[in-house]
């Protein structure tokens, strides 16, 4: 007996080993720096499906990515890759888009039910020279599809959604560019006499349940020098899509930095322009940076735009942001000279309902030496929360760092200097409440906070978050020490929704070359690493050479991520497989719940998120949960020979 009782525990240990591995490591080469994944998506077996960056010399296991006439073409530009990568990591299909111009640039991906998914990306007209678009190589515009605007305009870019199945059919696509127009609605044309049009500069995109389509972007009123506004009495714009205009928009003439981040939400299919709204209408003598704003739709319609970076360098001594001036939403700052990002919500009708940013209270001279950015948001609808990766480092004009900062949200001190971090607020309309604050575990973080892009997943109580770091980590299970404090290295910290780190996994880089954090795409009980290195990595016992820069993507398996995660102090780490079912969702007053045939519960007791326990007052089938405050707990089902573990949601 005692000896099928050491096997078994030698075969459970080796099952829990099993449970926690990285299976493999992909990537293909690019040949600059910024050629990077941008996104990715799951089907409902594990596919992924990716969109980024690549170019004439990149390589996937030993071949080519891109035709033999771009090589002909001797073409270097930045070419757009969506490509299918197995569960096993083999490229199953790809597709690509790029010109002889200037290239294409790939910005956003969403996936769209269980059947399909959509790519948003710009790239030059092929009148211009060649274009290969999705297979097909095009020399002028005669055979192109959907050609949006027949006039030649100055630059010769438009931006592009791409709706495909998941064996990369072309479902449904469309063709986007903006014209300038007076108040009149007469267009502004160009020096040479044609339509001065735009493409979507910089732009991201979601879609709600119902289909409408949100999409952020910057104004780039660059393209206005080439008309003569003087005596012009206001402008507008005209938003074209597919050879037609789907609706007109006009503004006032406050101060607009170079670069106003706009919103528009437009009916399934582009058919019209809903809404539109600039998110910044006025900034004093600041401006707003070049970057690619953040966009999402939660279940129940509402927008959420963040904007990384926000520069506020030479601003007046008001130091104000004016998110929207109708609804009387500023952003406050105590010094004059910062970088900073918002995450600012909106409604279905694109009104503004509150702006989130953080503050800062260091100065160096008449400079701050601290930045502030946000970059990823997700949701948690069972605990009505909203997470926020956001990082603080030091400013690129100044050398000089100091781990002595001190930073702010309404008025509340974080425990923030030099570091990336995780913010959870409780989501309410009228103004989001301060949750939690999770620190990745570094001494310093100095040489890779600032404008990397951290992106960030939550689920069942944890949170996932890829971050770049310095000198030291430290992680539950490990603890990694650099000798150089500029040494860049990458890994995942998992946080609760408590902000505490439970686990941690170090790729083992230490180089000063940049390392750039990238997407994050879980599914199931998966998670896909997508990171560019320029240093060779170590995924598990999985060694991935690196010669110059790669695009990386590593699966990794914890069967624990399909179960709500519980503090261990409890004794219990994740729920067992086996769970009851619980009723209604939410419950008030009273949960009623169903055991497995034959069980009799001895006991029940509801376990919050942070590993509080409470007995509850029960029968056979139900428990009085009216002693708990609103929020997600775990009930404990207790009986003779084991316990059962499900999630509910006290109203």
């Amino acid at each position: 007996m005692k000896k099928i009782s050491i096997i078994a525990i030698l075969i459970v240990s080796a099952l829990s080993v099993q449970a926690q591995r990285f299976e493999w490591a992909k990537g293909y080469t690019v040949s600059e720096d910024g050629y990077e994944i941008v996104g990715g998506v799951t089907d409902s077996v594990g596919n992924l499906f990716i969109l980024g960056v690549c170019d004439a010399s990149s390589i996937w296991e030993g071949q080519y990515i891109t035709p033999s006439i771009n090589k002909q073409n001797k073409s270097l530009y930045a070419q757009v890759l969506i490509a299918k990568i197995s569960s096993e990591g083999e490229m199953e299909w790809k597709k690509l888009i790029f010109s002889n111009r200037t290239g294409a640039i790939p910005y956003d991906i969403k996936k769209l039910g269980d059947t399909a998914f959509a790519v948003m990306v710009q790239f030059v007209k092929p009148q211009l020279g060649y274009c290969y678009y999705l297979d097909t190589f095009l020399i002028g515009a005669s055979n192109f599809p959907e050609y949006p605007i027949p006039t030649v305009t100055s630059n010769g870019n438009y931006t592009a959604l791409i709706t495909f199945d998941f064996s990369g059919n072309v479902i449904e696509q469309h063709f986007l560019q903006v014209s300038f127009i007076d108040s009149t609605g007469n267009d502004y044309l160009s020096s040479g006499g044609n339509i001065l049009t735009e493409p979507l500069c910089n732009p991201a995109f979601d879609i709600d349940r119902h289909g409408n389509i949100y999409i952020g972007r910057l104004t780039d009123w660059d393209y206005l020098s080439e008309i003569d506004l003087e005596g012009k009495d206001g402008i507008g714009l005209k938003f074209w899509v597919d050879n037609r205009c789907a609706g007109e928009i006009y503004f006032n003439d406050e101060y607009r930095p170079d670069w106003v981040p706009q919103i528009m939400k437009f009916s399934p299919h582009f058919d019209t322009l809903l809404a539109s709204r600039y998110v910044v209408q006025k900034s004093g003598r600041d401006y707003i940076s070049y970057w690619t704003p953040n966009i999402k739709v939660d279940t129940s319609g509402s927008l959420y735009f963040l904007y990384p970076a926000l520069s506020m360098r030479g601003g007046d001594s008001s130091n104000v942001i004016i998110i929207d001036s109708v609804a009387d939403i500023i952003v406050r700052h105590s010094s004059k000279s910062i970088t900073n990002s918002y995450l600012v919500k909106f409604d279905s009708l694109l009104s503004p309902r509150w702006a989130i940013s953080l503050d800062d209270s260091i100065w160096y001279g008449e400079q701050t030496i601290m930045r502030k950015s946000f970059h990823d948001i997700d949701f948690d609808y069972d605990s009505n929360l909203l997470f926020l990766s956001a990082s603080v480092g030091r400013n690129s004009y100044l050398d000089t760092v100091t781990n002595s900062s001190m930073f702010t949200y309404r008025g509340t001190p974080l425990p923030l200097r030099n570091d990336a971090c995780v913010l959870s607020f409780y989501n309410n309309d009228d103004e989001p409440v301060l949750h939690s604050c999770g620190i990745v575990p570094s001494v310093s973080s100095l040489g890779s906070t600032g404008y990397s892009k951290y992106d960030l997943l939550c689920k069942d109580n944890r949170v996932f978050f890829q971050s770049s770091y310095c000198s030291t980590v430290r992680f539950p299970r490990q603890t990694i020490r650099f000798n150089n404090k500029y040494n860049d290295g990458l890994a995942l910290t998992v946080f609760d929704y408590s902000g505490r780190v439970i686990d941690g996994i170090d790729y083992g880089i230490e180089s000063r070359a940049r390392n750039y954090p990238g997407p994050i795409v879980l599914h199931d009980s998966v998670l896909y690493l997508c990171n560019l290195l320029n240093t060779s990595a170590q995924f598990g016992d999985i060694s991935f050479p690196v010669y110059g820069e790669t695009n990386v993507i590593a699966k990794y398996v914890d069967t624990a991520f399909m179960h709500l995660y519980v503090r261990p102090s409890h004794g219990i780490s994740t729920v067992t497989a086996v769970t009851p079912r619980v009723f209604p969702v939410p419950a008030s007053d009273r949960l009623h719940f169903d055991c497995p045939a034959g069980v009799v519960p001895t006991a029940v007791a509801a376990i919050s998120l942070s590993g509080w326990r409470m007995p509850l007052t029960s029968t056979a089938s139900t428990a009085d949960i009216s002693c708990l405050a609103p929020g997600v707990y775990i009930l404990e089902i207790t009986t003779a020979k084991e316990k059962y573990y499900t999630k509910f949601v006290k109203q």
